[in-house]
């Protein structure tokens, strides 16, 4: 069935793009360009929707925002574990939401919201950015999204401060939960490119 549907979406691309260079928008030789930027568009569509589709199943759309700002802007630049396959991406990303907005209808005492967000800190201060199979960095970039990490990790902490000074404690669970989500995908990026070392 999934194979049916990847034809399936795979023609109607193609339809687009032939009508595209019908119409002398683009040409022959930009096709490829196109199909790829279309498909990845499609996937973040079908990826969106998937979260809030979880997302209105335990009626907690704003969670899912603010984690999606929060794990978003840090994982662009930090990195982190990167699934081989889109099938095995989108699994393992539904996965992480729907795990992410459960622990989050928990009420967390401060004091361990406070520790989590201590070892969420030290993880990605310490290992960002992880390079992976997708994200091959040279020193440059390892030093250019090492800066940038560290400055979103400082304002999401500047941030998750605020939120418990105005007493929003719950606002600040989902910023040092969604720190943490990205602590773990960093060592699991880690682990994995150790395990690849070895090997080699």
């Amino acid at each position: 069935m999934s194979l049916s549907i990847r034809q399936e979406s795979r023609k109607m691309i193609q339809k687009i793009l032939d009508n595209l260079v019908d119409k002398q928008i683009i040409s022959r030789e930009e096709e490829d360009v196109y199909q790829y930027g279309i498909e990845c568009l499609v996937l973040k569509m079908v990826h969106y929707i998937s979260y809030a589709i979880i997302a209105l199943c335990v009626r907690d759309i704003w969670t899912l925002v603010l984690f999606l700002i929060v794990f978003g802007y840090l994982r662009k630049n930090a990195g982190g574990f990167h699934a081989k396959t889109r099938c095995a991406c989108y699994i393992f990303s539904c996965m992480v939401v729907g795990m992410f907005l459960m622990v989050c209808q928990i009420e967390i005492p401060r004091s361990v919201i406070a520790i989590l967000m201590l070892i969420a800190d030290i993880i990605v201060w310490a290992y960002a950015p992880v390079s992976s199979g997708n994200m091959e960095l040279d020193e440059e970039e390892q030093l250019h999204y090492r800066k940038k990490s560290r400055w979103i990790l400082f304002v999401w902490n500047i941030l998750y401060i605020l939120c418990l000074a105005l007493h929003a404690d719950y606002c600040a669970q989902i910023i040092a939960e969604a720190c943490a989500v990205e602590a773990c995908v960093l060592m699991i990026a880690v682990a994995q490119n150790n395990i690849f070392s070895k090997l080699l």
